[in-house]
C-alpha cells in the first residue's frame, strides 16, 4: 500500500487500442497526505504497469462524508482528457 493511501474504489481499466490500456479510480487518503505526491506516486505506479492513460480522483474524508462527491462527479462526466482530480473541495483539478 501506497503512504496516506486508506482505500480505493470505482476502478475501471479497459483495452483503448491493442496497445494501450486505460483506466479511472477513486483514491481515498488520509486526511494529512499531499494530494499532489500521491497521484505522482499512483501514476508513476500505473506507468510502469504499462498503464498509457489515467483518471485519478484523490479523495479526502471530509469531501467523500459530505455528499459532494456524488454531485460533483455527476456534473464532470464527460470530460474528453485525462485529469487528476484532486478533491480538497469539488473546485480544484489538475490535468495530467
Amino acid at each position: 500500500m501506497l503512504d496516506g493511501v486508506l482505500s480505493h474504489s470505482d476502478a475501471h481499466f479497459w483495452q483503448q487500442s491493442s496497445t494501450q490500456v486505460v483506466g479511472t479510480v477513486h483514491v481515498q487518503v488520509a486526511p494529512s497526505a499531499s494530494e499532489q505526491k500521491t497521484a505522482h506516486m499512483i501514476t508513476q505506479l500505473f506507468r510502469n504497469k504499462g498503464l498509457a492513460l489515467a483518471t485519478l480522483q484523490i479523495e479526502k474524508p471530509p469531501f467523500v462524508q459530505s455528499g459532494q462527491r456524488v454531485s460533483y462527479m455527476m456534473q464532470h462526466q464527460s470530460m474528453t482528457q485525462p485529469h487528476v482530480y484532486v478533491d480538497t473541495g469539488p473546485h480544484v483539478i489538475k490535468n495530467v
